[in-house]
């Protein structure tokens, strides 16, 4: 055991700032009555957005603006609305903002709907949280967790990649992939996914159901490319805070996730592992040879994958990440009945996602028992975690089947499948597994989750209030409360994620680098200058 990192966050202390970016797609289909087929031209990607924005513009003067709950909306690259939820410290927070920007863009996409009806082109407006549109593009959800900057990236990041790329199993959001080699981003040769129990195999000709979106759209592991090399983690050093104590660790290969549960796991797992190398606990050893065609493999194979390779030598052992690149030590046996060891306690070059996936499980439940923090929600993260362990090993899926994106969807498209008898590449299909994802009164994630069929954490009353108010205990609180008295005041102001400035008469700005701070005399002053 080394000793923590300075500045750390040893385990005891439940808070962290943490964030969900996601971008979102838009379609529009005519209604009765409006023209289409040959020589009509369909709306582009581009003007659908600018129309869903149009309200946005008109309110709020721009494209790209925070929001009174500490959020910022904005047109992204590619004509891609993106909601970035306010700062969070509390994981209900994050469950509730997130949901609250897809509620946002529901609710966008009813009232274009109703404009398009009363200027004589009425049309079913759809926005869609998922990953990849229909040309093959891919947009993302990017997660965001601040870190001590003594974290050494560099050190972590082989351990790092090897959990990002095996909790693909759990956290994807299911795909339909087409299986013809020119399509393909990956390899030729890709059989189905091991599915839940009592499904019957995929038959749809040229597309199979794979695990994740991202996967065939990532190409390295750490990088400031986020597009012509897509990387696992956003390398860039932007922390938003001060830079002197604070880095932000920017995850770009997740799936958007609809479920509550998957979004939980999906963050309340990665928070629990930066705690233990922030406090120099023992992780598993590992460091993969190619991460991103070991993410595309397990994407495409699930627990059915060919195991993963390593680095020659990190095999076995544990090591204590946050200082160094050295991986050493004699690897212990596995606890509590979950996974296996495999390699004997020799150094075997090979692990299955889902065996590596249990030995991060092991090493920081123990932290986990030993530290905390102690909150419901890190309590039922790793519970769930455990659980689709469980279901990995058994390969019966049933008892998360109301809680991970991909077995969701999985019966989902399944059910429909064996009832009208179409194959996987129909039509018909594809419009099932866009309707998924789907955040408009259109959607189904919805209700599924009013049937039962989809876990909730967090209530309805919980993302209301998160619509329309940031998180009481971060630096939102204060950008939040700026951006609703500007407004009120009719003064015109610009807003960032650490800066505050009122433009006129005079300009005057505040800087608050302290994401965990909700009181700051600066900002007071600067509120009772606009004499709301």
């Amino acid at each position: 055991m080394v000793e923590p990192v300075s500045g750390t966050n040893d385990g005891r202390n439940p808070r962290r700032i943490m964030g969900l970016e996601t971008e979102f797609g838009v379609a529009c289909s005519a209604g009765s009555g409006v023209p289409s087929g040959p020589g009509v031209t369909p709306p582009t990607p581009d003007a659908l957005a600018r129309e869903l924005f149009a309200p946005h513009v008109r309110d709020y003067g721009s494209t790209n603006t925070y929001l009174p709950n500490g959020s910022r909306f904005y047109l992204d690259v590619g004509a891609h609305p993106e909601y970035a939820t306010a700062e969070c410290d509390d994981l209900a927070d994050l469950l509730a903002q997130d949901k609250a920007g897809e509620r946002m863009l529901g609710d966008r996409a009813a009232a274009m709907e109703e404009r398009r009806t009363e200027r004589g082109a009425p049309g079913t407006v759809h926005v869609f949280k998922n990953n990849v549109d229909a040309h093959g593009h891919s947009y993302g959800c990017h997660e965001n967790y601040l870190i001590p900057r003594s974290l050494n990236l560099d050190a972590v990041m082989p351990t790092l990649a090897t959990f990002l790329v095996s909790r693909t199993l759990f956290i994807g959001a299911g795909a339909l992939v087409s299986a013809r080699p020119t399509a393909r981003l990956s390899s030729p040769h890709s059989p189905r996914v091991t599915a839940p129990r009592n499904t019957p195999p995929d038959t749809g000709g040229g597309t199979e159901f794979h695990l994740s979106q991202r996967a065939e759209h990532l190409w390295s592991d750490f990088d400031t490319s986020t597009t012509r090399n897509r990387p696992l983690v956003n390398a860039r050093d932007e922390p938003h805070a001060d830079a002197a104590e604070y880095r932000r660790l920017h995850v770009i290969c997740g799936d958007s996730s609809m479920s509550q549960a998957t979004t939980l796991l999906k963050v309340g797992a990665l928070d629990l592992l930066l705690r233990v190398m922030e406090a120099g606990g023992s992780l598993p050893s590992f460091a993969l040879e190619n991460p991103a065609r070991t993410l595309r493999e397990i994407s495409a194979h699930g627990t059915s994958a060919s195991p993963m390779t390593l680095v020659e030598g990190t095999r076995s052992g544990t090591h204590s990440g946050t200082h160094s690149g050295t991986h050493s030590g004699t690897r212990t046996g596995t606890r509590g009945g979950i996974g296996g060891d495999a390699s004997g306690g020799t150094r075997e070059r090979t692990i299955s996602a889902q065996d590596a996936q249990a030995e991060f499980y092991l090493a920081i439940a123990e932290h986990y028992l030993n530290h905390g923090p102690h909150t419901a929600l890190h309590d039922a993260a790793l519970d769930l975690w455990k659980r689709s362990l469980e279901a990995a090993q058994s390969e019966n899926w049933d008892s998360v089947a109301t809680e991970l994106d991909w077995v969701i969807k999985k019966n989902l498209l399944t059910r429909y499948t064996e009832r009208t008898g179409c194959p996987l590449d129909d039509p018909r299909v594809a419009r099932l597994n866009l309707a998924f994802h789907d955040v408009s009164r259109h959607g189904l994630f919805s209700a599924l989750e009013t049937h039962g069929l989809a876990r909730t954490l967090v209530s309805p009353s919980q993302i209301a209030h998160a619509q329309h108010h940031p998180p009481a205990t971060t630096r939102a609180a204060l950008r939040g409360r700026f951006v609703e008295q500007a407004r009120k005041a009719r003064r015109e102001y610009s807003v960032d994620w650490t800066h505050l400035t009122v433009k006129h008469p005079s300009e005057r700005t505040v800087t608050i680098l302290d994401p965990y701070t909700t009181e700051h005399p600066d900002v007071d002053a600067l509120l009772r200058s606009l004499g709301t």
